[in-house]
């Protein structure tokens, strides 16, 4: 097995610099990028070394606030010339720490920062040069809205957290390192606001976070995936690009996790009601964001179970439509060859396949797959005869009224599948089954310890004001039982 960071951490300097470069060309011998500069502190002929990997640091820090400053400085006869008075007197640095381990350089050095060496001295010193490139921050494509802030999370964590903490000019939030990764080091980030987040959360996430033992983090879902492994149908840890919906979580008493690498953020714990909200809900008019939700509720129901109750009208309780629809849709059926059931399926699978094609696609031929898939196929199959237009009709319907709940895109199919198969085998009493075991799942669901479906517990309007609507922020007086705080505005109004 090669050797990682960790493996260094009881390897001391040994205050020789010739023997401490050496050590660190012989660790770093394959990387192209490595690349030490020697040089002299002033004329007190003390020799020093700075390190860092190209590419990964600023260069105009490294010669303007290091060895410019060494090199250059006025030096008295009695100069003491080791690591701390370096860091006191010479350097122009806003951040440098100290480092005793070759681990801790190793760790520095690979996260855009420069390691100076002092001979005589066995501390090196960790001096702030990051300068690697990134993205400018902009609206994350996948969480688009109309009024409200444009900014979304970037791949690098600490600009992430600058987003945060400008957001939550507060003392009390606190945010807490951690290393995962046997080979990658990754940095993650685990943000709380200290009154409101409960104690036993937090012991949870960072005990859950800390026992990853994987040799890679890349992406949020990594860390996602071990800490709530168990989630498959509906996902129990909330996803973000937006630093507004992360702070928003945290007024809550949830916790946020950041991965550098990733521009999307996981919020800890996750409830039902979340997949409903949009933060476009609270930028507008409370009225226009509660119809909003009330209609992203009524599209859940719709796009999970109505290919499922026209399979079960259309097979089995022909007699339940009025005679005038009957007759329509019997013929609109007259020469289809495959049955309802089979007809919704392949056209659950076609569209599904459609919506792939059109995002993994180029943006141009997207667009061009949309027209050919919507007008030329779908024409063309009911034209043949191979399906009908009411079946295509429902199923468009279904698959319009998912692309109102994108969390739930892959839920709301799995869905379709299960209710349709049961509605195409036992009718409306399958359907009703299926409905019934889907809220059997959900209600069974926890995140964190805590109930799934927590803000439905209690039908009340102080609980359901920020589920089913969108209360005016005068009467929106509690956060949920998640937080430490329940109050959120001070007043004598009890829960």
């Amino acid at each position: 097995m090669g050797k990682n960071i960790s493996y260094y951490k009881n390897t001391f300097l040994s205050g020789k610099i010739n023997r401490d470069v050496d050590t660190i060309k012989e660790i770093l011998k394959f990387d192209a990028m490595l690349r030490i500069r020697k040089t002299f502190i002033g004329k007190t002929g003390v020799a020093c070394a700075a390190i860092f990997i190209d590419g990964m640091v600023s260069s105009d820090l490294i010669s303007d606030h290091i060895l410019r400053a060494l090199v250059t400085a006025d030096t008295s006869d009695d100069f003491k010339a080791h690591a701390e008075s370096v860091a006191e007197n010479l350097l122009y640095s806003s951040e440098v720490k100290s480092a005793k381990t070759v681990a801790e350089m190793l760790s520095a050095v690979f996260y855009g920062d420069t390691v100076l060496l002092v001979d005589g001295d066995t501390t090196a010193l960790v001096i702030n040069t990051k300068g690697w490139r990134f993205r400018s921050i902009e609206e994350p494509p996948n969480e688009r809205i109309l009024t409200g802030p444009r900014e979304g999370f970037d791949e690098a964590a600490l600009l992430n957290l600058a987003q945060i903490r400008r957001r939550l000019q507060t003392p009390d939030l606190c945010i807490c390192p951690i290393n995962l990764g046997l080979r990658t080091d990754t940095k993650v980030f685990v943000c709380y606001l200290g009154s409101l987040a409960d104690n036993e959360l937090v012991k949870a996430v960072k005990e859950k976070i800390n026992a990853v033992n994987i040799d890679g983090v890349l992406d949020i879902n990594y860390i996602a995936e071990e800490i709530c492994g168990k989630d498959f149908l509906f996902k129990t840890t909330g996803k973000t690009e937006r630093p507004d919906i992360a702070v928003a979580r945290m007024l809550e008493g949830r916790i946020v996790i950041i991965a550098d690498g990733s521009p999307v953020v996981l919020t800890l714990p996750y409830l039902f009601s979340e997949n409903f909200q949009s933060n476009e809900d609270y930028y507008q008019n409370w009225i226009l964001g509660s119809a909003a939700r009330i209609i992203r509720f009524i599209s859940f129901a719709a796009s999970c179970f109505a290919p499922a109750i026209y399979i079960s009208l259309v097979s089995f309780h022909a007699g339940f439509l009025p005679t005038f629809s009957a007759l329509s849709v019997l013929k609109l059926r007259t020469g289809v060859p495959i049955s309802s059931l089979l007809e919704c399926i392949i056209l659950i699978l076609v569209l599904e396949l459609l919506k792939e094609a059109c995002l993994r696609a180029p943006k141009d031929i997207g667009a061009a797959l949309s027209i050919i898939g919507g007008l030329v196929l779908g024409e063309a199959a009911v034209e043949t005869r191979i399906i009908s237009a009411s079946a295509l009709i429902v199923v468009a319907l279904s698959g319009l009224c998912s692309a109102m709940l994108p969390r739930l895109r892959l839920s709301i199919l799995f869905i379709n599948f299960f209710t349709s198969i049961l509605a195409g085998f036992f009718g409306l009493i399958g359907t009703f089954t299926g409905i019934c075991v889907t809220a059997i799942y959900i209600l069974g669901l926890e995140s964190f310890g805590y109930d799934y479906t927590l803000s439905l517990n209690k039908l009340s309007y102080q609980n359901l004001k920020d589920v089913l609507i969108r209360a005016k922020w005068t009467d929106m007086i509690f956060r949920p039982d998640i937080t430490k705080d329940i109050k959120r505005q001070n007043n004598d109004i009890k829960r």
